[in-house]
């Protein structure tokens, strides 16, 4: 799917849960946005959480992209293992990706 300038959300509706990622992203782009977005799946799904980012303006918090950051970095970790991410092919904030390539080692 285009999100244009959108990397992937994580969302739910009427009970289903969803995950959409930008179809122009490259491989690594994809795992680690899909990781990102599926630890604000499991991390941020409260029912308190959901309401508030469906209902007002609220939108999330850093501490919440820092765990979902967090959460992505120890997936990858696992699933990569001596496996690189190559920096070239990232277009992430800066301190995201430092953050990232910090818990990666």
């Amino acid at each position: 799917m285009d999100l244009g300038n959108i990397k992937g959300f994580y969302n739910s509706a009427v009970g289903n849960k969803f995950i959409a990622i930008n179809e122009k992203l490259t491989e690594w782009e994809i795992k680690i946005v899909l990781a990102h977005e599926l630890g604000h799946a499991l991390l941020h799904c409260d029912k308190t959480t959901r309401f508030l980012l469906d209902h007002t303006k609220i939108v999330r918090t850093a501490r919440q992209e820092k765990e979902a950051n967090e959460f992505a970095a120890y997936l990858l970790e696992g699933i990569l293992g001596e496996e690189r991410i190559p920096e070239e092919e990232l277009f992430l904030k800066r301190e995201i990706l430092e953050e990232i390539m910090e818990y990666l080692g």
